[in-house]
């Protein structure tokens, strides 16, 4: 077959080899570097691979009658490489240091008074430095020795040629096993590819003629495209490591590569030369190849375990000096050295995510023992960071390790680790964030953590706000109360008064929440005498007194005390600069009092002024237009301006009724209002009964006594008037423990009709004293809220009632049907309901409910 039929031929790997007689035809090994071998034939890559110039070496053995000639081998590969630190480890395991090679003219004399006249075969000699070539050469000769060069690149030294003449030194070289220009470009052409002359030049200067490389540029070349064409010489390293390694090593026996690799590590003569356990990475560094890696541990870790330990500790002071920190936790991790591992995620974990590798973190985070990363706060946060940043839609999984990571570090004292929990703090605002179903929900963690910073809290009073505010969001109110009293306690301890402000505020109002007006104000007034009582105070008095107080007096309607309070926040805030949150704060307190004196001119000033406030903040404050729309959704039912609710409800029905969470629930009360105004009962019923039960769980009097509200409007307005006083009692009863009273102003003037239902029948059976002026107080509230001026009046009627349609109301008003009153007053159904349809039209309204709540608006029933 000529050489080029031969090319034609489809590149095979090397066969599986089965017997004795295949093995001992490819006896050689790889390492040593020195090794004796007794045997005819030097098989080439080329050879194995049955393609190309196989036979120069073979018939140059026999030309030079060197057949019976005890023949060294002397391999120089280019792994030799200093900078790799994964060839020293390989090169410790199988005693091969790669700085032996300055001592190879010692041990070229030693292995040559163990053989007769030898001939050394030296392959890949260009490895070696210039200099090294010459004394090698020198000390071989000197020895009276022949040498046969292998090699694919150039190698010149001082006399060659001389020696070349005397028949000291013959050379293999790249001219002799390479393929001619002329025969590359007919391999090419019979293959149909024709390259220019540019690339033909190119790919002499990548593969030097051969002939593996050659055919495998061929076989890669052909499938691709026009545009990956033009870098396919450059796949030169790529080509070969592919072929060698996935070809080569993958379709032999496994019993073969293993027993390869064991004769590498103990010096068997009969072990099978694994062509490509050591091969040139994408990077350029050589590296060797998985099963010679395995090989070499599980030798190691059976014959000499502390060695092999000793080797891996080494290996890891050099990764970890040259930063190679993925290869260091590579290693520790698979020897089970979970805590040098989790040192060093520690250390550079931060560093690690900015980088991007957060995957690969979070990988090696996941090998270590469950109870082990449990017990480690890092490994806690890191993981539930890494999770939250690779895996969005599984919020609860981070949320309960950072739970489980903020629970270890307060067990602790140690100073060194309040970096890592504000950051467990300011992660967990984010996921809260995401949890409440909002894109950038006010999150009060992150303020308080900020402000913690700034202020320069101690651990305690810092952590103890951002747990109890981060619970809150969660609708947690007896874990938020514990942790508020916590902080106000760390607070006095650490003498921040900061804190202790801070935490006394939000007990207040979480005291409130829950039912407790009486206990927050002392509670409240307790505390506050501690800060007072201190030479220097960072509040202003009046500010303490009465300024952080607003919250809660207009909650219960004092709105003198609001008024006075808000003039102190505001002067208090533009002496001391205050940040965008609390200038907010405080327009949403101006636009709640002007509500309360039903002054909707300047209430709809406050809020354009929150949100220009909004408007202008760029730290996901979005979510504001949405409480503040819900706000203005809620006061013009107030205003008796349905139709603009209405709108508003259009809008956010849709989202609000997939949410349960706790930070939706005002927004779907008011939505629930809405509803119950348009006459959609069956809409408003479910949400008012999740939230009931949702707010009765948790203790929240104050979403309880609303929602109790809204369902006693919705019992009225369906003429249920015995659910409706039932509501209405509970409502009632509870607000009046806790002082709620903007609850019931903020309702509409129905609410008039709706107490008037109530307190008939109820007050004088069950009220106690407290409960009768809580109630009076809220009556007359009402009535200054929807004046008589904003209600037409009898003579204002254009056509007045009748005595008998005046006779029918009342009947009806005390729940009698038509035809209870037909029989009653002795007329004919029909008649009743001519006499109720007359009503309607001369009231203005469209329904029994209506009717009566606008006749006793007007004093024409009781």
């Amino acid at each position: 077959m000529s050489l080029i039929a031969a090319m034609k031929q489809p590149l095979q790997p090397i066969a599986k080899l089965s017997s004795t007689t295949d093995i001992s035809l490819h006896r050689d090994r790889l390492f040593g570097p020195l090794n004796t071998i007794n045997q005819r034939s030097l098989i080439t890559v080329e050879a194995l691979a049955g393609f190309g110039k196989t036979t120069l070496i073979e018939q140059w053995l026999q030309q030079h009658d060197s057949a019976e000639q005890t023949i060294i081998r002397l391999k120089l590969m280019p792994w030799l490489n200093s900078e790799s630190e994964l060839t020293e480890f390989i090169a410790e395991c199988l005693s091969v240091n790669p700085a032996h090679y300055k001592h190879l003219p010692a041990l070229i004399k030693a292995a040559h008074q163990q053989a007769s006249d030898p001939l050394w075969v030296i392959d890949e000699m260009g490895a070696l430095p210039a200099l090294l070539q010459s004394k090698l050469v020198e000390t071989i000769i000197g020895l009276e020795g022949k040498m046969l060069v292998i090699n694919r690149s150039a190698v010149s030294f001082k006399g060659l040629s001389r020696l070349t003449a005397h028949n000291q030194v013959a050379r293999i070289n790249a001219v002799e096993l390479a393929f001619t220009r002329q025969e590359t470009e007919d391999y090419l052409q019979q293959r149909q590819i024709n390259l220019t002359r540019k690339q033909l030049n190119q790919l002499e200067d990548a593969y030097r003629g051969w002939p593996i490389a050659i055919k495998l540029f061929a076989d890669h070349y052909l499938p691709l495209n026009k545009t990956q064409r033009s870098n396919a010489i450059q796949d030169y390293p790529t080509l070969l490591t592919h072929y060698i390694i996935d070809e080569y090593l993958q379709l032999s026996d496994d019993h073969l590569l293993d027993q390869a690799a064991i004769g590498l590590l103990t010096d068997k003569q009969d072990s099978l030369e694994p062509i490509g356990a050591v091969y040139r990475a994408r990077n350029g560094t050589e590296q060797f190849h998985p099963a010679i890696i395995h090989a070499a541990n599980e030798h190691l870790a059976a014959t000499d375990s502390k060695r092999l330990q000793s080797i891996k500790n080494n290996a890891v002071k050099q990764y970890l000096k040259k930063e190679s920190y993925i290869d260091a936790l590579a290693l520790l991790c698979s020897n089970q050295q979970w805590k040098k591992a989790a040192s060093i995620i520690n250390d550079i974990g931060f560093q690690f995510i900015q980088a991007g590798n957060g995957n690969a973190l979070y990988k090696f985070i996941q090998r270590f023992p469950d109870n082990f990363v449990g017990s480690n706060p890092y490994l806690l946060y890191f993981s539930a960071l890494c999770q939250f940043e690779l895996h969005r839609d599984d919020l609860q999984t981070p949320t309960a390790l950072l739970e489980k990571a903020e629970t270890l570090l307060l067990q602790t004292s140690d100073s060194e680790d309040e970096a890592l929990l504000k950051e467990i703090y300011l992660l967990k605002a984010r996921l809260v964030r995401l949890l409440s179903g909002e894109q950038a929900a006010d999150n009060i963690t992150y303020f308080a953590v900020k402000k913690a910073a700034t202020s320069k809290f101690t651990l305690g009073a810092a952590t103890d706000l951002g747990r109890a505010m981060e619970s809150y969001c969660r609708g947690d109110l007896a874990v938020t109360e514990t942790a508020l009293e916590e902080s106000i306690r760390h607070g006095k301890q650490e003498n921040f008064q900061l804190a202790v402000v801070l935490g006394i505020s939000k007990l207040a109002y979480v005291l409130l929440r829950t039912g407790r007006s009486t206990e927050a104000l002392n509670r409240r007034q307790a505390v506050m005498e501690w800060v007072l009582n201190k030479e220097t105070q960072i509040f202003p008095k009046a500010y303490l007194q009465n300024g952080a107080l607003v919250p809660l007096f207009i909650e219960s309607n004092d709105i003198a005390s609001a008024k006075a309070g808000l003039e102190i926040l505001q002067a208090f805030s533009r002496d001391d600069d205050a940040d965008p949150q609390q200038q907010l704060l405080i327009c949403v307190f101006e636009a709640l009092i002007y509500r309360a004196e039903a002054r909707y001119d300047e209430f709809d000033r406050a809020l354009e002024q929150a949100s220009g406030l909004v408007i202008e903040e760029t730290d996901n404050w979005n979510w504001y237009f949405t409480s503040i729309a819900a706000l203005r959704a809620e006061t013009a039912i107030e205003q008796g301006n349905s139709l603009s609710a209405a709108y508003w409800a259009e809008k956010q029905a849709a989202s609000l009724c997939q949410r349960t969470d706790f930070r939706s629930e005002a927004q779907r009360l008011i939505l629930a209002r809405i509803w119950v105004e348009q006459e959609y009962f069956s809409k408003a019923e479910p949400i008012l009964l999740s939230i009931t039960a949702a707010a009765i769980k948790r203790g929240d009097v104050q979403h309880e006594v609303w929602a109790y509200l809204i369902s006693a409007i919705a019992s009225y307005k369906q003429d249920q008037l015995k659910a409706s006083k039932q509501l209405f009692d509970l409502a009632i009863n509870k607000a009046c423990l806790a002082n709620f009273q903007q609850l019931f102003l903020s309702q509409g003037a129905i609410l008039l009709a709706v107490f008037d239902n109530w307190q008939q029948a109820q007050l004088k059976k069950t009220g106690t004293v407290a409960l009768q002026q809580f109630a009076k107080h809220i009556y007359s509230a009402l009535e200054r809220k929807y004046p008589s001026e904003r209600q037409q009046t009898v003579t204002a009627l254009l056509d007045p009632l009748s005595e008998r349609e005046l006779e029918v109301l009342n009947l009806i008003a005390q729940g009698l049907r038509n035809k209870a009153i037909a029989e009653l007053l002795g007329l004919a159904p029909a008649t009743i309901k001519a006499h109720l349809y007359n009503s309607y039209s001369k009231l203005d309204v469209g329904s029994r409910t209506e009717a009566i709540a606008k006749a006793r608006s007007l004093r024409l029933i009781d």
